[in-house]
C-alpha cells in the first residue's frame, strides 16, 4: 500500500486537515504571510490555482509547490528563475533581480511551511494517520527480524536455516518523511524556532542494533543520529526496540480513524514477544 495518508484515505484526511486550518491561531498567522503568498504567485502564476487549493488557510497558495521551486533548484544549482516560463521571458537585467528578490524570499517560504506543518503534526489524529502506517510497518519487520535471528540461533547448526540480516527500502515524498520524524518525537524539531524542510533526495534510515542480548533501534537523517524524547540524554544514540515499539503503539491508539491502521502483524499483537 501507499505510504502516503492523503492517497489511502483522502476524505478523512482532509477532515482532519479542516480541523487545523479553520483554527482561530492558525488562520489568523496563516493571513499574515499573505503579502508574501501574492508575490510569490506574481513571480511563479502556477502557485496560485483553485483546483490546487487543497489545504486552506487564507494565504491561498500550494505552499509545498513553492518550496519545491526552490528545493529542486538548489539541489540541481540552476538559477531560481530557471524553467520557468514567465521569468525567462525576462530581460537579462531584470532576471537578475528577481533572482535576487527569489533568493531573499526563500527562507520566509521556508519559515511559513514549516510552520504550517508543525500544526498539522501537533494534531494526534492527523500525526497518527501519516505516521503510525509506514512505523508500525517498521516496527513489524524489526521484530520479524528478531524472531528470524532468534530461530537462527536455535538452529545454529544447520547452515540452511541462517538468512541474511533484511534489509528494506521505501520511497516516499519529503512530506511523508517529515511526519515519521514527527511520529517519532525528534527532539531537532521541538525547539521553538524550528524551520526545518527535508532536503532533495533525504534519507531517513531505521537500524536494528544488537547490544549483547538486546534489540535497540538507531535513527538516522542523512547519516545524522536522530535523537529522540525517548533517548535518555543527547549523548544516547538509541532506544530499546519495546521502547520504539510502545511510542509507535502509542501512535496507533491516537488514530479517530481505525481502517487506515493495518494491525495485521502488528505491535499490539507482538509487543508481548518483547515487553514479556
Amino acid at each position: 500500500g501507499t505510504l502516503n495518508a492523503f492517497d489511502r484515505a483522502p476524505e478523512y484526511m482532509m477532515e482532519l486537515v479542516q480541523q487545523v486550518v479553520t483554527s482561530p491561531d492558525f488562520q489568523t498567522r496563516d493571513g499574515h504571510a499573505t503579502p508574501l503568498a501574492t508575490r510569490l504567485a506574481q513571480l511563479l502564476p502556477g502557485l496560485f490555482k483553485n483546483k490546487r487549493r487543497l489545504f486552506g488557510g487564507p494565504s491561498g497558495i500550494h505552499w509545498v509547490d513553492a518550496m519545491d521551486h526552490f528545493v529542486c533548484r538548489r539541489a540541481h544549482d540552476v538559477a531560481l528563475t530557471q524553467f520557468s516560463p514567465m521569468l525567462q521571458q525576462q530581460s537579462s537585467n531584470k532576471k537578475q533581480d528577481t533572482e535576487m528578490e527569489l533568493s531573499n524570499l526563500e527562507s520566509a517560504v521556508k519559515r511559513h511551511l514549516s510552520w504550517r506543518f508543525e500544526q498539522w503534526h501537533k494534531h494526534p489524529a492527523l500525526l497518527a494517520a501519516t505516521a503510525a502506517p509506514p512505523l508500525g510497518e517498521v516496527v513489524t519487520s524489526m521484530m520479524m527480524s528478531q524472531q528470524q535471528q532468534q530461530c537462527n540461533n536455535n538452529n545454529n547448526n544447520n547452515a540452511t536455516t541462517r538468512n541474511a540480516p533484511p534489509f528494506w527500502i521505501y520511497s516516499c515524498h519529503d512530506v511523508t518523511l517529515l511526519s515519521l520524524l514527527y511520529g517519532i518525537k525528534a527532539r531537532f524539531l521541538l525547539n521553538d524556532h524550528n524551520d526545518y524542510w527535508p532536503s532533495y533526495a533525504s534519507t531517513l534510515v531505521f537500524e536494528l542494533i544488537r547490544n549483547k542480548d538486546e534489540r535497540r533501534v538507531r535513527v538516522c537523517l542523512n547519516g545524522n543520529v536522530v535523537t529522540t524524547l525517548d533517548h535518555n540524554d543527547d549523548d544516547d544514540t538509541t532506544t530499546t526496540l519495546s521502547t520504539f515499539a510502545n511510542r509507535i503503539q502509542t501512535l496507533e491508539q491516537q488514530c479517530q480513524e481505525p481502517g487506515i491502521i493495518n494491525l495485521t502483524k502488528s505491535t499490539l499483537f507482538t509487543l508481548k514477544d518483547i515487553t514479556g
